[in-house]
């Protein structure tokens, strides 16, 4: 046999069907645009009974997170339905003040346009 034909049956071999369900697919699409939410966990509890509110930025494949000047109390979150290690704001003018936060961040992101690659996610954490 020669190398050619050795490379066709490579190249021809079936490959075996698995059952994707329950397997988490990785989605390119969104590889040039960052994304922020705000996130609350459980390690972040503070002494005086309240959680430092942090900011998710994802960007590249790489999270960093960026601290913020909310503080909220165990009152005002409701565990996560999902994750055990974070909560939801049970309270609407809180999540209002926090939204605002979140679409300022997503207004000077959008606002980079294409030249949103150029930056790492530790450079848009520093603006």
């Amino acid at each position: 046999m020669n190398l050619t034909y050795d490379f066709y049956k490579y190249l021809t071999k079936k490959i075996p069907r698995f059952r994707t369900s329950g397997i988490r697919k990785r989605s390119f699409s969104n590889k040039e645009m960052a994304t922020v939410d705000a996130k609350f966990f459980v390690h972040h509890y503070k002494n005086d009974g309240t959680y430092n509110v942090k900011i998710r930025l994802y960007h590249k494949n790489l999270t960093r997170f960026i601290g913020t000047s909310h503080y909220l109390c165990d009152k005002q979150l409701k565990k996560h339905p999902k994750n055990r290690t974070e909560f939801l704001i049970k309270e609407p003018f809180l999540s209002k003040l926090i939204n605002a936060e979140l679409d300022e961040y997503r207004i000077t992101i959008s606002n980079f346009g294409p030249k949103l690659q150029l930056f790492s996610a530790d450079e848009l954490k520093g603006i």
